[in-house]
């Protein structure tokens, strides 16, 4: 985030904060039987837009850059093993057992029993 983008963030944020206090004692002074007005000054009104309107787009500034949307550019970075591309989302369904090649398996244990090293044979 830079220097520009948390200064926005922060004078928005206190900018709220002020607006906020003003409403509350505004609130409570208006529950005095003298002031019968409800309603917040426009400035007030005013100063909470711009404050929000701050603080989002310091925060929109200061967010990192997006990830691509095009799955095969995506894929062709966590390919070559670039961080910023992030983990494989796959990777768990790639690697279960339930991918795993059962006929050269079975291939493996027939050759494996043929060399003879299958043990004892059953009777």
């Amino acid at each position: 985030m830079s220097l520009l983008s948390r200064f926005m963030v922060l004078v928005g944020i206190l900018s709220l904060f002020h607006a906020h206090e003003f409403s509350a004692l505004s609130s409570r002074r208006a529950s005095s039987p003298t002031k019968s007005s409800t309603t917040l000054p426009v400035d007030i009104q005013v100063e909470t837009i711009i404050a929000v309107g701050l603080a989002c787009l310091g925060l929109v500034l200061g967010s990192p850059s997006l990830k691509p949307i095009s799955w095969s550019t995506r894929a062709g970075k966590i390919e070559k093993g670039d961080k910023e591309a992030g983990f494989n989302p796959f990777a768990g369904l790639e690697e279960r057992v339930g991918f795993m090649d059962i006929r050269a398996k079975r291939a493996e244990f027939t050759q494996w029993v043929q060399q003879g090293q299958g043990g004892g044979q059953k009777s």
